[in-house]
């Protein structure tokens, strides 16, 4: 075992062997997140620490996962997906009064585990005046981090433990991801077209339905062994005339053929992907007006399809055959734009459970 890991049981050792202290704040040491070495080390050594939670999930923002805390089992960990330069705030809230910590590490891509250096990490939350859910009024010694700035793009981690693990109980644990919006002036279409010149340059957050202006095809007579002979392109836009682009990916177009030029686009998956929020800065020259984006996020989420199977930013159809499978998403999932900004089902260990047994 090398001195790292001596030294992280070394201390698990000496807080579980430590008396539980009061709960005053005023008389409690300190709590570091300890190193927990590089992304490639294997960390599975050591059951329930930091490194080797007792339990690992996967959570959603803005979903309330419960952390259980028991004379042998102190750890608890929630796994996240985060993208870089996306700002994050974290909660864990000890119900009846428990005393928790909270660390924000990132995962290693090869173990699973938490690694490194934890990222932010507190002890007694210093912002009053919040509960997650369940507490009628505020716990000092519950746990939050805010403002959290995530330095790369990967999978992170709540670790959760109770202070010195003394402590048995339940807390509340949810991470929330920021809106990119901070400091943007929040528009409509309609303002935007009507005083370009007032908004040119500025930051700005605008929510609005994605469509094509319309698709321009070359007039070739196709034949019958060549169906889709033309080629053709549109753009994507919102209101009845501003571009929208990113630094990546450039402008946002569509192109192919009459039979794909619909789903062959940059930025969405099709010329009709539903309503966005958007944040990024726009422009006008005059003649052209466009949204350089640089965070959006669906927001028309729900559950669709014939058996409610399918969860899309626009109402969907599906072929009505029934499978017991659809019946887990109902039960053990939500429909919700996801950390990239898109639909999808937000997972979960019972989830996953049901489904790969074939339903409920």
């Amino acid at each position: 075992m090398n001195s790292r890991w001596i030294f992280q049981s070394s201390l698990v050792a000496l807080v579980i062997g430590t008396a539980a202290c009061s709960s005053s704040t005023q008389s409690k040491a300190p709590v570091a997140g300890p190193d927990l070495g590089s992304d490639e080390t294997d960390s599975t050594t050591d059951a329930d620490t930091v490194s080797n939670p007792a339990s690992t999930e996967s959570i959603a923002f803005g979903e309330i996962k419960k952390a259980k805390f028991s004379k042998t089992l102190q750890f608890r960990a929630f796994t996240f997906d985060g993208t870089v330069g996306q700002v994050i705030d974290a909660y864990a809230d000890g119900l009846k009064e428990l005393d928790t910590i909270l660390y924000v590490y990132p995962v290693s891509r090869y173990t699973g585990h938490p690694f490194g250096y934890p990222i932010a990490q507190n002890d007694d939350t210093a912002t009053a005046d919040w509960t997650v859910r369940t507490n009628a009024h505020h716990n000092d010694v519950s746990s939050s981090v805010h403002n959290v700035k995530l330095p790369e793009t990967r999978k992170y981690a709540l670790v959760v433990t109770t202070y010195e693990q003394g402590y048995t109980g339940t807390a509340e644990v949810v991470v929330k991801a920021q809106a990119s919006g901070a400091g943007a002036i929040h528009v409509t279409t309609a303002q935007l077209e009507a005083s370009p010149s007032k908004y040119n340059g500025k930051r700005i957050q605008v929510t609005a339905d994605v469509k094509s202006p319309g698709t321009m095809c070359t007039k070739m007579a196709c034949s019958q062994s060549n169906p889709c002979c033309n080629q053709c392109s549109t753009r994507l836009i919102v209101g009845t005339n501003i571009n929208l682009s990113d630094s990546t990916l450039g402008s946002y177009t569509c192109s192919g053929n009459e039979c794909n030029v619909a789903s062959n686009c940059k930025g969405f998956s099709s010329t009709d992907p539903g309503k966005y929020t958007f944040v990024g800065t726009f422009t006008s020259d005059g003649a052209t007006l466009e949204l350089k984006i640089d965070w959006k996020k669906a927001a028309n989420c729900h559950a669709s399809g014939c058996s409610k199977e399918i969860c899309a930013n626009k109402d969907m159809v599906s072929i009505c055959i029934y499978n017991p499978k659809y019946a887990c998403y109902d039960l053990y999932s939500h429909c919700d734009a996801q950390g990239d900004g898109e639909c999808g089902w937000t997972s979960s260990n019972a989830l996953q459970a049901c489904l790969a047994n074939g339903g409920p």
